[in-house]
Parts: structure tokens; C-alpha cells; sequence
């Protein structure tokens, strides 16, 4: 079954609470939101890290200092398109 939501901010909310294993985010841009704060210490994220989307804000380089502080792995994957986030054993969206 496939099912497209508009908005998954919620049930992103809702699956990070419930999870017990480590969170993994892949999303090629990274800004504020509402799910991100809500990942667990040691939640590994993938992103880009390229100048043009930091300048024109497509992605926000104060936020990933921010997720690197709260002790996060943050990791560059080239060509990334994905958007996902998961843990090791109970959701995938």
C-alpha cells in the first residue's frame, strides 16, 4: 500500500516518540522544523553540504550546529535526493 500525506510533520512526531532504536534522517536539505528536536541523542543524518544551499537557504548551517551539539551524526552524502526517516526496526517513512 502506498499512502502520500501532505503534511507528515505529525506522523514523524509520533514515530520518532515511539521509537527504540536509532533514529536515521535522510533529507538532502536541512532547516528548522518541528520534527528535528524531537530525534533522540545519536540520531544519524545524512544531508548535503553545499555552499549554494546554505546561501540561499535551502538548507540552514546554524541548525546542523545545533544537531552536532546535541550530539548527532551528521554526515555529507553526495547526490542525495532521498527523504527519509526511520528506525532500525519499526518504521520507514
Amino acid at each position: 500500500m502506498i499512502r502520500i500525506r501532505q503534511n507528515l510533520t505529525k506522523t514523524w512526531q509520533s514515530q520518532i516518540e515511539a521509537a527504540t532504536t536509532q533514529i536515521t534522517v535522510l533529507s538532502p536539505y536541512i532547516t528548522p522544523n518541528d520534527t528535528l528536536p524531537l530525534l533522540k541523542k545519536n540520531a544519524r543524518i545524512y544531508t548535503l553540504f553545499q555552499v549554494r544551499d546554505f546561501v540561499s537557504r535551502a538548507s540552514d548551517i546554524e541548525f546542523l550546529t545545533v544537531l552536532v551539539k546535541a550530539k548527532h551524526e551528521v554526515y555529507e552524502l553526495k547526490n542525495l535526493h532521498a527523504k527519509v526517516v526511520m528506525d532500525e526496526d519499526s518504521f520507514v517513512t
